[in-house]
């Protein structure tokens, strides 16, 4: 009885408190996580939602045992030394930072979750080289600082408590009673196992908690919501990271193999997917080309994947133009969208492309059209050097880098620099300000359809979408609409031809864990002098680009990327990474993707969005089409590492 008083009324006991303060805020905010959201998850999936919470209760205990730890030793010590009050004082310090990380990352989470359907992670710092406008996009919309809010309110409660826990601690120690050695021993043994018992989190011999343990559904949202984002944000950093340890993998020559007979190359080099295109006598046809990408312009904008329809003007120029529906982004983020139209490559998921791969030039868009005399140029809104974009289109054969600081103060509106409409005058403008004598081309990467969102009120065009997404949404096709009256004035409008694509779609649950509402992109080719208007249902992605203007242009070149002129030729699959996830899609409807992370696989439908699975029941189809997606991973990775990558 004497030992059991003990630990009730020892310094240890306050870690008790701690701890259990701790687990009820760590349930409220998941609680908020929920709310903001679960606005798609289907109704078969919510039954779900009270197992997440109870294994959100495993992650959370992991994570506070490890704040724990360093103080559990600190009080420990103190009850053998006279200095305990100065060990206690130092307990409270480190708590205090310990739990002011913790709270951030989770509250920071919600908005993460929101955007990117992910759980934070290191891919958080993927634009950390341009912290300025990355603070600037949080810090200039409500629905990203509100989360600061909610986080200063919590971290107050959390710094008035343990002030107080910890006051009383010191009063305790005050009264200096005489405790047997014996119980110090046994005190620090028991509570010290609990604390190790919690961060291994399972009671297993051969395994600690890991994020397999949440997969309990088909619902990536519902998956998520059982995990810590500390400990997902934790492990990111823990876990070896293949960008900066890369391995050729021991059957790569066969991984060769597959890409090339996936390509149809028939190069006898073993490690080498190089093809001469050539036009025999034709002459290149000296057209000029203006490819724009589009931020965040999913199919699910357009009314398919059961989404809305907000964009009349693009659809309108869809009836003018060949329209690949069934085009997929390469990743999830911008940098992704725009290294794989230019380049050809596949994004390789948590590695910053544009950042990464600046040793040489590829052989681009840019550095092909170069080499045949096109004037280059790259437009965006907002600072080019955001994301290494100056760097890497400067490197790849672009003259011109037009951005922020080539607008009048007055026409910038927020962090993302000026709206569209603004940006699309100046292609415009800038184009028949240089009088060209040679064909030029530009590549425009627009900015309004992405937070923090905003239309401007100067404009006649006024959007009916109560949603301020939506809103904004529908001002960015009206700008689209618009750019196509201007330019159809100008005199090159008929010797250009013109590429509207996604960077990458929006994240939306009701899909698949790997959602296709992320990756299901719309291709337009305006050519109106030359391509009838014509839909095109085959798989597509982002590399195909390269491929496909070089056709139009009838330049002779060496394709060394992994996309073809889909104009011409057809994929029996195409890949696309979402960070630590990958996925293909079949001609025949099949749509195969994994969680890295946890090693999940699935087959669905990817056409009519069946939440049927197919995995099992397909299995020896599933397994060639993760071998085939193995293939085009390595073999990338061969090839950047190899010949482009920066160590």
């Amino acid at each position: 009885m004497q030992f059991i008083n003990y630990l009730l009324q020892s310094p240890l006991k306050f870690l008790f408190k701690v701890w259990l303060y701790h687990l009820i805020l760590f349930f409220i905010l998941r609680c908020v996580f929920y709310f903001v959201n679960n606005s798609a998850i289907n109704s078969d999936e919510a039954s779900f939602s009270t197992e997440a919470f109870f294994i959100g209760f495993r992650f959370d205990n992991v994570i506070i045992c490890y704040s724990l730890f360093i103080p559990f030793i600190l009080l420990s010590a103190g009850t053998f030394l006279k200095t305990r009050k100065k060990l206690i004082t130092l307990s409270f310090v480190i708590f205090c930072a310990e739990f002011a990380i913790v709270e951030l990352i989770i509250c920071s989470n919600i908005p993460y979750f929101h955007q990117f359907g992910a759980i934070i992670s290191k891919n958080a710092f993927l634009w950390g080289q341009s912290p300025g406008l990355m603070f600037g996009l949080i810090f200039s919309s409500f629905s990203y600082w509100g989360y600061l809010i909610l986080f200063f309110g919590f971290y107050f409660i959390s710094f008035v408590l343990l002030k107080k826990l910890f006051r009383q601690a010191k009063e305790d120690l005050e009264e200096d009673k005489p405790v047997k050695l014996g119980f110090k021993i046994g005190a620090f043994i028991i509570v010290g196992g609990f604390i190790f018992l919690g961060i291994r989190g399972t009671a297993s011999r051969k395994t600690t908690i890991h994020q397999g343990f949440a997969s309990i559904s088909n619902s990536k949202f519902i998956n998520s919501l059982g995990l810590n984002p500390c400990f997902v944000f934790i492990k990111s950093f823990v876990e070896e990271n293949p960008a900066y340890n890369y391995k050729i993998p021991f059957v790569i020559t066969e991984y060769f193999k597959n890409v090339k007979n996936y390509l149809g190359i028939t190069n006898p080099q073993p490690l080498s997917i190089d093809r001469n295109i050539s036009f025999g006598n034709e002459p290149p046809t000296k057209q000029n080309v203006v490819i724009v990408v589009m931020e965040s312009m999913a199919m699910y904008k357009l009314g398919y994947l059961q989404g809305k329809n907000l964009c009349p003007n693009f659809n309108s120029l869809i009836k003018e133009s060949v329209f690949f529906d069934r085009f997929y982004s390469s990743g999830m983020h911008t940098f992704n969208g725009l290294f794989s139209t230019e380049t050809g490559f596949p994004a390789i998921y948590t590695e910053n492309s544009l950042h990464n791969y600046t040793a040489q030039s590829f052989n681009s868009i840019g550095s092909i059209l170069n080499k045949n005399n096109y004037e280059n140029y790259f437009f965006t809104s907002h600072d080019p050097n955001y994301d290494n974009m100056a760097g890497f289109f400067k490197l790849n054969g672009y003259q011109h880098i037009i951005g922020e600081s080539d607008f009048p103060l007055s026409d910038i509106v927020s962090t993302l620099g000026v709206p569209d409409h603004v940006l699309f005058d100046k292609v415009i403008k800038q184009i028949n300000k240089d009088h060209l004598t040679k064909p030029f081309h530009a590549m425009v990467l627009t900015s309004s359809d992405h937070g923090p969102w905003f239309v401007p009120d100067n404009i006649s065009f006024k959007p009916t979408a109560s949603d301020q997404k939506d809103r904004s949404t529908q001002y960015a096709d009206w700008c689209i609409g618009e750019f196509m009256k201007k330019a159809k004035q100008q005199t090159w409008y008929n010797n250009t031809i013109f590429i509207f694509l996604g960077d990458h779609g929006v994240y939306s649950e009701h899909t698949y864990e790997l959602p296709l509402s992320f990756h299901n992109i719309p291709l337009v080719i305006h050519q109106p002098s030359k391509l009838n208007p014509d839909t095109i249902s085959n798989p597509s992605y982002q590399p195909d680009i390269p491929a496909t203007v070089m056709s139009l242009l009838k330049i002779n070149y060496v394709n060394n990327g992994f996309g073809v002129d889909i104009l011409n030729q057809k994929h029996s699959y195409i890949f696309f990474s979402s960070d630590e996830e990958y996925g293909i899609m079949h001609a025949n409807g099949n749509y195969y993707f994994k969680v890295v992370a946890t090693d999940e696989k699935h087959l669905k439908n990817g056409i009519v969005l069946d939440k049927t699975e197919f995995y099992e029941t397909k299995k020896s189809f599933s397994d060639s089409m993760d071998y085939n997606a193995n293939a085009i991973i390595e073999a990338a990775r061969f090839l950047i590492h190899k010949n482009y990558y920066n160590k």
